[in-house]
């Protein structure tokens, strides 16, 4: 090791002679998640390729940290690698800003749900990857919610959908996700469907979660559901379809009366 800059002890917490006593050191500091394709990517260097690619590490005390690493092979006029110049740059910040733009994009911000661009790319991914599986789409809205929001005001109904999501995420299974999808409407994904009756059970559970009373700001406040179930491929070979089935079946349950 001839030149190590003050920067690459900070980014990493080590000094110059912790690195030459463990020559080790720079690998056993990578982040698990990370460590083989990093190492694997030490191999180009004997090539005679440049490297850059970004993966974590810890820092000596701890803190994982995202680093950009780009290195340089120099090789002799026989070919020969004499010689790695590399730089380590600190990307953490950039790498959480990108992580929470992501998390925003795919998030419903009232609610923290996932919402509907999620829900999109969870069905086309399972589409695209496993057309075999068969899944299927619980879809519902809340009863008059728009009269109760216009009525009492939207910070209260703003409030309603928080409350309604906590219940609903204590009451969905874990294997099962749960989307807002817009406004007060709903989605939970089931995924690989072996017993047809599951959406049902969880259905009927979940009128009868949102019957009970919601007390909000002074308010005792009581709504119902109108939901709609499509299973994957008996009721649709695309998401659209899917949709629009499990739409028209919501609409169908508001006609028999709403709480459905």
């Amino acid at each position: 090791m001839i030149f190590l800059s003050e920067g690459f002890e900070n980014i990493y917490g080590y000094s110059k002679q912790d690195m030459q006593a463990d020559r080790e050191l720079w690998k056993k500091v990578i982040h698990p998640d990370h460590y083989l394709a990093a190492v694997e990517r030490q191999t180009d260097l004997f090539k005679g390729k440049s490297i850059r690619h970004h993966y974590r590490i810890y820092h000596s005390s701890g803190a994982i940290k995202w680093v950009l690493d780009q290195t340089i092979p120099v090789q002799d006029n026989d070919g020969k690698l004499i010689r790695l110049d590399g730089i380590i740059s600190d990307i953490t910040d950039q790498k959480q800003a990108e992580e929470k733009m992501s998390y925003l994009a795919h998030h419903d911000p009232l609610t923290g749900l996932p919402n509907r661009r999620m829900f999109d790319q969870v069905l086309q991914r399972v589409l695209s990857t496993e057309p075999e599986q068969s899944f299927a789409i619980l879809y519902f809205n809340l009863d008059r919610f728009k009269h109760s929001n216009n009525t009492l005001g939207h910070l209260i109904g703003d409030e309603l959908l928080q409350e309604v999501s906590c219940r609903l995420l204590d009451l969905t299974p874990e294997k099962e996700c749960l989307f807002r999808m817009d406004g007060d409407e709903f989605a939970v994904f089931f995924s690989n469907v072996s017993d047809a009756n599951r959406p049902e059970v969880l259905a009927e559970k979940v009128l009868q979660l949102i019957q009970k009373p919601f007390l909000i700001k002074g308010y005792e406040l009581y709504i119902t559901a109108s939901i709609g179930i499509s299973i994957f491929p008996e009721k649709g070979d695309s998401v659209d379809v899917l949709m629009s089935k499990s739409i028209a079946a919501v609409n169908r349950a508001k006609q028999l009366g709403k709480n459905n």
